[in-house]
C-alpha cells in the first residue's frame, strides 16, 4: 500500500468517525426535541377535550335549568301531579320539551326514580329510569335503536312534597367525537364496558392512546341499569411525527454526506501535498542506497588489486610486472562495470525537451546581471 493511500485512510478515519458521532448526537437531540414538542401539543389538546366535555355538561345543565323554571310555573303539570288530572299532558310533556330545548334525550323521574314522562316512549311511564348523578354516558333506547347520550340531571320541586328529577342529554355520535378532536392528528374513541364495538371518529388513527379520566356509564336500554366506568381515548396519529422524523433523517444524511465529501476532498489534497515530498525523499533515498551499493561492488575488486600490488612491490619487487599482468583483467573489468553503471544512472536524469527558442531572449537573460 502506498504512503499516500495509508495517509488518506488515516485522515479519513480521524475526521469521519468524530463527524459521524457528532452528527448522530445532533440527530438524537433533534428527534427528542421534536417528539417532546409533539407530546406537549397532544397533552394540550387532551386538556382542551376535557374542558369541552365539561362545557357540554354545563350547556345541558343550563337547558335543564330553563326547563325546570318553566315546569315550576306550568299549572297543567301541577294539576296532574297534585290533583291527579288527565295524565296525557304529562306523558307528552317530555317529548315536546325535548324538541323545544334541542336535547336528544329527556326523562322526568319522580322521587323514586320512576319515569313520569319520556321524550322517546310514552309507555315508559312508571318504569325505573337511569340514576344519573353528574355528567354521565347513557345508552338509551329509541324506536330506531339504542344510542349513546351524554346526560346530566337537575331537580325541580313542583310542591314541597313533590320532587322530580330532570334527566337530559345530547347524542354522542361521530360528529360529537369529531368536534372533540378538533385536530386531524387526533382520533377520539369511546371505550365502553363489555362492548366489542367502539364509536369513534370514523378515521384510521395510529399510535398509543391517551386515556382521559373515567366517565360514569349506564346501559339503560333494558332497564335502569347500573353505574359502570367508560373512558374516552385520545388516539394519536403518528403521521406528523413520522414526517418530522423523516425530514430530520433526510437532512441529517445530506449533511453527513456533504461533510464526508468535503473531508475526503480535503484529505486527498492534504495527502497529495504531504505524500509527494515524502515519497520523493523516499525515492531519492532508495536511489542513493542503490548507487552506493553498486559503486561499492565496482570499487571492491580495484581495492583488492591495489592492495595486492602494494604488497608485492614491498616484498617481491621483481615479480611486480608479472603480478600486474595477471590482475590487469580484473582492473579493466571493474572499470568497465563502473562506466556502464554511470551510463545507466545517467539515463535516470530528466530528458531535455527540444523546442524552438528565442536566442535573443536567452542572450539578454544571460548578460542581464553583467550590465552594471
Amino acid at each position: 500500500m502506498k504512503f499516500r493511500t495509508r495517509l488518506l485512510i488515516s485522515f479519513g478515519v480521524v475526521v469521519l468517525i468524530p463527524l459521524l458521532v457528532f452528527g448522530l448526537g445532533i440527530r438524537r437531540e433533534m428527534s427528542r426535541s421534536v417528539t417532546g414538542q409533539y407530546e406537549e401539543r397532544v397533552q394540550a389538546l387532551v386538556n382542551v377535550i376535557n374542558a369541552d366535555i365539561a362545557r357540554e355538561g354545563d350547556r345541558i345543565g343550563a337547558r335543564l335549568a330553563t326547563m325546570k323554571n318553566s315546569l315550576k310555573d306550568d299549572n297543567n303539570f301541577r294539576n296532574v301531579v297534585v290533583r291527579g288530572a288527565d295524565r296525557s299532558y304529562v306523558l307528552d310533556y317530555a317529548g315536546n320539551a325535548m324538541r323545544m330545548s334541542g336535547l336528544d334525550f329527556l326523562q322526568i323521574q319522580d322521587d323514586e326514580g320512576r319515569v313520569v314522562s319520556s321524550g322517546h316512549f310514552r309507555n315508559e311511564f312508571d318504569r325505573l329510569g337511569p340514576a344519573v348523578s353528574g355528567t354521565t354516558l347513557v345508552r338509551a333506547a329509541t324506536a330506531e335503536g339504542p344510542f349513546l347520550t351524554l346526560v346530566t340531571s337537575d331537580t325541580v320541586y313542583i310542591t314541597p312534597s313533590h320532587r322530580f328529577r330532570l334527566v337530559g342529554g345530547i347524542a354522542v355520535d361521530s360528529q360529537f367525537l369529531a368536534r372533540l378532536a378538533r385536530d386531524p392528528e387526533l382520533g377520539v374513541a369511546l371505550a365502553l364496558p363489555r362492548d366489542s364495538t367502539r364509536s369513534d371518529s370514523g378515521k384510521l388513527v395510529v399510535g398509543p392512546p391517551l386515556t382521559l379520566p373515567y366517565i360514569p356509564y349506564i346501559d339503560a336500554t333494558d332497564g335502569p341499569g347500573r353505574v359502570e366506568q367508560a373512558r374516552i381515548e385520545i388516539t394519536r396519529s403518528s403521521a406528523l411525527l413520522t414526517a418530522l422524523q423523516r425530514n430530520v433523517n433526510l437532512w441529517f444524511a445530506a449533511a453527513v454526506l456533504v461533510a464526508a465529501l468535503a473531508a475526503l476532498l480535503l484529505a486527498g489534497w492534504l495527502s497529495t501535498r504531504i505524500s509527494e515530498p515524502v515519497e520523493a525523499r523516499i525515492a531519492i533515498g532508495d536511489i542513493a542506497r542503490q548507487v552506493t551499493h553498486d559503486v561499492k561492488n565496482g570499487l571492491a575488486p580495484l581495492r583488492n588489486v591495489f592492495r595486492h600490488l602494494t604488497q608485492v612491490a614491498r616484498d617481491k619487487p621483481a615479480e611486480l610486472p608479472e603480478v600486474f599482468a595477471e590482475r590487469q583483467g580484473t582492473v579493466e573489468s571493474s572499470i568497465n562495470y563502473l562506466e556502464t553503471l554511470a551510463a545507466n544512472y545517467a539515463k535516470l536524469s530528466p530528458q531535455s525537451e527540444r523546442k524552438a527558442t528565442d536566442v535573443n531572449a536567452v542572450v539578454r537573460e544571460t548578460i542581464g546581471p553583467c550590465r552594471r
